[in-house]
Order: structure tokens, then C-alpha cells, then sequence
């Protein structure tokens, strides 16, 4: 199983690629209107997902958004 996520971010700005390694996850954080979680890695840098903006995989397969806080926080 691979220990890491692939977010691809979509917006007006641009196409961005993010791997993150689960296992640096410090925290994360869900906005109140639950479009957007926010990871914190060890090393203080933050990645934004976004539910309109982004998609995730794990193990070349599409991660549906509901199950993202369980992936993240399980690392």
C-alpha cells in the first residue's frame, strides 16, 4: 500500500501536483462548511484540498471525498 496521497489542484491559477506523505502528517483540519481540509506536516508546510477544486489518489485510484479525514488521520 502506498503511504502517500497524489492531490491535483485545478484553479484559475493553474494546475498543481502535491504528494503527500502520510506518515509526516502532523495534523489536519476540516472548515466548517466541509469543502476544505487543511494538513499540516511536520516540517510546518500546509496543504490545501479543496472538494471543488481538487480530486486525490491512492494507489492510482480516486479517493472519494467523504473518506479523506479517515485516510489522512490512519496514515
Amino acid at each position: 500500500m502506498n503511504n502517500y496521497l497524489i492531490v491535483t489542484t485545478k484553479d484559475s491559477t493553474g494546475t498543481f501536483i502535491d504528494y503527500i506523505k502520510l506518515k509526516y502528517v502532523e495534523s489536519f483540519s476540516i472548515s466548517g462548511d466541509g469543502e476544505r481540509i487543511v494538513v499540516t506536516m511536520r516540517s510546518g508546510r500546509q496543504h490545501f484540498i479543496s472538494n471543488k477544486f481538487s480530486t486525490c489518489e491512492q494507489n492510482t485510484q480516486t479517493v472519494p471525498w467523504e473518506e479523506l479525514p479517515r485516510i489522512i488521520s490512519n496514515g
